[in-house]
């Protein structure tokens, strides 16, 4: 299966790559595999070690070839082995350059087709006013209750 531009810039940042990051990691995945859900690469150095959408090298990597053959999960492994984006000397791909000639056409795609702004995080209630909220209405209801009973006082 093939991804668009779109959706590998979208899993890279979903898996949480952000602005530059993005563009490298999208870029080595282009240089890696054509951006394609390559599976497990048996034409190659030596056959069936690099798998998936980013080619995770699995000597380096074990155990990671179900993982490397899910796109999104194959990002959201590349965001833990780049240690959140702070280096992607793992991939030959970066090492050798190859990443650089395919840059430009991430960023355009990011320019021409900008992902939607994240919805704001809604801020959390103060502390202690969702207990005294709580605890007015129990005191109400208590109160309430006590004054609806006959001989209640």
């Amino acid at each position: 299966m093939g991804l668009t531009l779109r959706q590998a810039i979208d899993l890279a940042a979903a898996a949480g790559f952000r602005g530059e990051q993005i563009v490298t990691i999208v870029s080595i995945s282009l240089c890696e595999c054509g951006s394609q859900a390559c599976g497990c690469n048996y034409d190659c150095c030596p056959p069936a070690q690099s798998c998936g959408v980013l080619q995770f090298y699995q000597p380096a990597h074990p155990g990671t070839a179900a993982c490397a053959n899910d796109p999104a999960c194959a990002y959201r492994l590349a965001y833990q082995i780049s240690g959140g984006g702070a280096s992607f000397r793992a991939w030959s791909t970066f090492n050798n350059g190859c990443w650089l000639t395919k840059a430009a056409m991430v960023r355009a795609a990011m320019v021409a087709n900008p992902a939607p702004a994240p919805l704001p995080t809604p801020s959390p209630p103060a502390p202690g006013l969702g207990w005294a909220a709580l605890g007015a209405g129990v005191a109400l209801i208590i109160y309430a209750a006590g004054r609806g009973r006959p001989g209640a006082s």
